[in-house]
């Protein structure tokens, strides 16, 4: 909901009439000017709707979090059951490095939620980080000191 409200404001931005004459006009020649998103959270932080985004999937992370798949209970038995499967198609066995990279990928097959969530958030916060300094550039004085990038009062 949240994130549909910002969204929302990010929106009507174009559409409402800017009176400052220091906001730059977008490069695709609409004639509508840029202007700095108010209201909700955008009072805090730059891009509320990549918080909000952050914020789903570490809910998803959480739910899957109980609900983990019981065919693979233990890292270490999953990459020997896959080995003495597929030791006679290829010569796997003899490596001491092969039952260290299966653990690793079965961990990461396990906490594949958490990874998917470690992903979006670090691509939503560099995309944060780039939008706020773009903010910061583009409208200099008039834009709020206060707000930070993406979590508010911290950064």
């Amino acid at each position: 909901y949240e994130q549909y409200k910002h969204h929302l404001l990010l929106a009507n931005l174009r559409s409402i009439p800017t009176t400052k004459s220091k906001s730059p006009k977008p490069s695709s020649g609409s004639g509508k000017a840029y202007s700095i998103p108010n209201g909700r959270w955008f009072e805090y932080v730059s891009c509320p709707h990549y918080l909000c985004e952050i914020m789903i999937y570490f809910m998803f992370a959480l739910l899957l979090e109980n609900n983990r798949c019981s065919i693979i209970d233990n890292g270490d038995n999953a990459a020997r059951v896959w080995m003495d499967q597929w030791s006679h198609h290829f010569d796997i066995s003899s490596s001491l490095l092969w039952p260290s990279i299966l653990r690793g990928m079965v961990a990461m097959y396990k906490s594949k939620h958490w990874v998917l969530f470690a992903w979006v958030g670090t691509n939503l916060s560099i995309s944060a980080m780039r939008s706020h300094y773009w903010y910061r550039t583009t409208f200099r004085d008039e834009y709020p000191l206060r707000r930070k990038r993406l979590i508010p009062f911290v950064w």
